[in-house]
């Protein structure tokens, strides 16, 4: 029998030492509490069931769930067997899974029995046509109060785990996130880069056992997977889950199982700062994108006594936040100063630093670096340079107190709600509608989301321009998921380019919003 990872050496110490002591609790239609007795034994008939499907070393493991209480214990399982885990958002099609599980080469893929809308019986058949190498598929329901998560296909168990490394450079994590080149990128931690990840990020805010852990974000995300699950683990505290967002759910959830610490995206602050009842979280992170200050001055301290923005991304784990010293007002209006361990740059081309309040590109080393972009290592060399800073695309300011304020994108990717929408594959399909001549698509500003998708059209044929319902329909029909569909439409007789003839986004940007949006 393979020795524990570390994640499970903690949850069978606490199992040991407080074995009543709550750690996942599931809310919703998905209710359901497991103390760490009961999720360590859950864990390891887990981990003996994945063995009984083949699940061995090295393997991915690709589980698309929502944030149900079965996820944690699918995740320690498949890491007692000495697996990666590849999480995937639930409102992923058949296009975008396929992608994911051919790439990754994943010979088992987790999805409900019934969520959403989504038909999972036919997914899952459409997508083993497309997925050669995917051996087996297995459901799990959602509404069952029984201690078996594996539903389907689960054959023999035996009483032996894999045979394999547990230490801490094993890969852990496959999380791909969407490129600016339009080909999705499969980040790749070991247990190691996220294990120090959190140590970061608790000692940055100073969390401790008593801070139960809401966990609204998707765990396919690094903020629902990492920075919520993990990190209640990792506190050896308990996890609070719900299974989909709503703002009435969530601070019932808060308010009834006494929840303290979450990190979310900006739309998440802003239901809850509008919702009835007051949840009074000790602090809220939010990451993603800009918080405005109403909104903030709405949810202090109605939803949290204290509301600070964050960076981070996939592939470097959270790299600055507003710590518990310094200037207040920058908690929000920042995204912080470098947390303990990392080390932040804005340089010029030349990656030469620039002067204090110049914009230059942001680049950060962490101690919770990713390893590798999962077969594309050329990808990972041009993204981190010798001295280990990543690139991390984005623009930015240093002031003289060491505050980050993000300025943009040095790349064309869209930020709604913190789901990074992947505008050169958009555009790629979109060129390929019946009535479209050119396309580009571009984010327009949101109140609640940060920005939304909005696609300018040139019509092959001005009289008979497309409606947004017909390219909605069109990307529907080519299997590309719903949240990355544009939600308005601007039709315009040329696209403004460059003398060299690059599409001059700001342009369009400024053009969409002095057009009438098209939403027939």
């Amino acid at each position: 029998m393979m020795a524990d990872t570390p994640w499970m050496q903690r949850v069978e110490a606490v199992a040991r030492n407080h074995p009543d002591r709550p750690a996942v609790i599931g809310t919703g239609n998905n209710e359901k509490m497991l103390t760490y007795q009961q999720l360590e034994r859950a864990v390891r008939r887990t981990a003996r069931q994945l063995t009984a499907l083949d699940v061995t070393v090295g393997d991915v493991v690709t589980l698309q769930m929502p944030n149900w209480w079965q996820l944690p214990i699918l995740t320690l399982a498949a890491w007692q067997c000495g697996a990666v885990v590849c999480p995937v958002l639930p409102g992923f099609g058949v296009r975008e899974l396929t992608y994911i599980l051919n790439e990754s080469l994943s010979p088992l893929l987790v999805v409900p029995q019934n969520f959403g809308r989504q038909d999972w019986p036919r997914l899952v058949e459409e997508v083993r046509v497309e997925a050669p190498n995917l051996r087996r598929a297995v459901f799990i329901a959602g509404d069952s109060d029984g201690d078996d998560v594996l539903m389907s296909e689960v054959g023999r168990t035996t009483d032996l785990l894999s045979a394999g490394s547990s230490g801490l450079d094993v890969w852990a994590e496959l999380m791909f996130t969407s490129g600016t080149t339009g080909q999705p990128k499969g980040v790749v931690h070991t247990h190691r880069t996220l294990w120090e990840a959190l140590r970061a990020h608790v000692d940055g805010f100073r969390l401790t056992a008593d801070d139960r852990v809401f966990v609204p974000s998707p765990m396919a995300h690094q903020t629902g997977f990492l920075y919520g699950m993990l990190l209640a683990l990792f506190l050896e505290t308990t996890g609070v889950y719900l299974p989909r967002w709503n703002a009435t759910a969530a601070v019932e959830a808060i308010t009834r199982y006494q929840a303290r610490f979450t990190q979310a995206a900006l739309p998440f602050l802003a239901d809850l700062a509008v919702e009835p009842g007051e949840p009074g979280l000790s602090l809220f992170v939010a990451t993603g994108s800009d918080i405005p200050p109403a909104v903030v001055r709405r949810a202090i301290p109605k939803v949290a006594r204290r509301v600070v923005r964050a960076w981070g991304s996939t592939e470097t784990g959270l790299a600055t936040g507003a710590g518990l010293a310094g200037a207040k007002e920058k908690e929000w209006t920042t995204d912080g100063r470098a947390l303990r361990g990392m080390t932040v740059a804005v340089v010029d081309s030349e990656k030469r630093p620039v002067p204090q309040s110049t914009v230059g590109h942001f680049r950060v080393h962490t101690p919770g670096m990713f390893v590798t972009y999962w077969n594309r290592p050329q990808w990972y060399e041009s993204a981190v340079d010798a001295a280990g800073f990543f690139d991390t695309g984005d623009l930015a300011v240093l002031d003289g107190e060491g505050y980050i304020r993000i300025m943009g994108r040095a790349r064309d990717l869209i930020n709604r709600g913190g789901e990074k929408i992947p505008v050169v594959e958009v555009e790629a399909l979109l060129l390929q509608a019946p009535k479209v001549a050119e396309v580009s698509v571009v984010g327009l500003p949101d109140p609640r989301l940060g920005e939304r998708a909005c696609a300018m059209v040139v019509p092959k044929v001005p009289d008979d321009p497309p409606t947004l319902a017909e390219l909605v329909h069109f990307l529907e029909q080519k299997g590309m998921a719903k949240i990355y569909w544009p939600e308005s439409l601007r039709i315009v007789a040329q696209l403004p380019r460059t003398a060299s003839g690059k599409v001059q986004k700001h342009v369009l940007k400024e053009m969409a919003s002095g057009l009438e949006s098209s939403v027939k």
